[in-house]
């Protein structure tokens, strides 16, 4: 594929630590007002600071980078064939859109200036319409209709003059009658009579290729694994409340707010066929054996095999477990475990008599160790 711009990304110091994948992607506005592509994408190593891909234009146009875990879902850059924009991404940049000045990339620049302008406009315009300040929203109107339509006959570039066109039509339409409207979208289609953007009929044709839409289907499914990934992680922090109801070994349901004659519930997550999960038995059944009626162990089982994970009750010995199982009949994970965000095992929770949880991956002596500090209090 062919490569004319280059996004150079500097990562804050928290947002370098996280291992992830970093894609570019942009719509192909010369194919189609549909068609879309990834460009580029990059794994990222802990600790690396700057991040560089590639993409491709052929005018002023709009790349969306996205982080799979950690950072921006969509973090807008602007560019021009032969561009190279060099921008700065935060951990904390955790909005569906990001808008950021760069570091290098003028015409980047001026885009952001216009989108945040275009942001506060319609922020104090809604504003004053929730006020109920009619003769203030006219003023204001007004004042939004000339920066649009100033756009529309200034802007070197077609995506702003296209947008303020769309704004004045559907957002600001009692300020300018049809024949306006109409006037100005013609005006576009004047001053770039060579850009298929500045066309009337641009953006009707949504038709996609098979590549674009397998793209925007891998795009939109990263989002949606890193929405349910942040959602669990907030979900399992100290202090939260977890709240499962699985079925036990004979089938009947153990809920973990029905475990209050104890101090405190160690919620292990395992398989039959994880050796570390195994391994970790030991010293689960030391803490126990130290304190019988100040601790309770529930065991999830996320094994897809219920024959399998009884007979590994059995064999290690678990039988002092609260044993449930985190999979249906199906061998599909039940959304309650789902939540907790596990994707590596051996996975546990220390929760108090409420529920809450107050530390979370102990493993090996850490458990009898952190227990031991909690009991003496």
């Amino acid at each position: 594929m062919k490569r004319n711009v280059t996004v150079i990304i500097h990562q804050d110091e928290e947002l370098s630590q996280v291992e992830q994948k970093v894609y570019l992607h942009s719509y192909l506005p010369w194919v189609s007002g549909g068609e879309m592509d990834i460009w580029d994408s990059v794994q990222t190593r802990k600790g690396q600071k700057t991040i560089e891909l590639h993409g491709y234009t052929i005018f002023d146009m709009r790349f969306n980078v996205t982080f799979a875990q950690e950072g921006p879902n969509d973090l807008y850059v602007y560019a021009v064939p032969g561009d190279t924009v060099e921008i700065e991404a935060c951990y904390n940049d955790m909005g569906n859109k990001t808008h950021r000045k760069a570091i290098s990339g003028r015409v980047h620049n001026d885009f952001i200036e216009y989108d945040l302008a275009s942001e506060a406009l319609w922020k104090k315009k809604h504003s004053l319409s929730d006020q109920q300040k009619a003769d203030s929203l006219r003023d204001w109107e007004r004042y939004m209709t000339d920066f649009y339509c100033r756009m529309i006959k200034e802007s070197p570039y077609v995506p702003i003059a296209r947008l303020s066109w769309v704004f004045l039509k559907v957002g600001l339409k009692d300020q300018l009658g049809a024949d306006s409207v109409s006037a100005l979208r013609q005006h576009i289609a004047y001053r770039w009579p060579d850009d298929i953007r500045a066309s009337a009929e641009f953006g009707y044709d949504n038709s996609q290729s098979d590549r674009s839409l397998a793209a925007r289907q891998h795009i939109n499914d990263v989002k949606r694994e890193k929405a349910f990934s942040q959602r669990s992680r907030k979900d399992t922090q100290i202090g939260k409340i977890l709240s499962l109801n699985l079925e036990g070994v004979d089938g009947e349901k153990i809920a973990l707010s029905d475990l209050k004659d104890c101090r405190y519930i160690y919620v292990d997550v395992w398989a039959t066929w994880c050796k570390p999960c195994r391994a970790q038995f030991p010293y689960v059944k030391q803490a126990l054996t130290k304190y019988p009626h100040d601790l309770k162990v529930y065991a999830i089982s996320i094994d897809n095999n219920h024959a399998g994970w009884r007979k590994g009750i059995e064999k290690d010995s678990l039988q002092d477990f609260i044993n449930v199982i985190g999979t249906d009949r199906n061998r599909n994970q039940l959304p309650e475990v789902s939540r907790l965000g596990v994707k590596v095992i051996p996975r546990s929770f220390l929760l108090d008599n409420r529920c809450r949880i107050v530390a979370k991956d102990l493993h090996g002596e850490e458990l009898m160790q952190t227990l031991d500090s909690l009991m003496a209090k």
